[in-house]
């Protein structure tokens, strides 16, 4: 496996995040839990799931 792979699906569910298109953003969300990460990579996609569900 690829590192950049969820690194990039990370960046881009940011981007929908920024454009406030969360259910898009949740979709990359879920695609970058499928894979066997690192921790920080798992804090950042918990951040940026919990400032997804209080904007919502």
């Amino acid at each position: 496996m690829n590192i950049d792979t969820p690194i990039v699906l990370l960046n881009l569910a940011i981007i929908e995040f920024k454009r406030k298109n969360f259910k898009n953003a949740n979709e990359f969300i879920s695609k970058v839990r499928e894979f066997n990460f690192k921790l920080f990579l798992k804090s950042e996609t918990d951040r940026l799931e919990n400032e997804i569900n209080a904007a919502l």
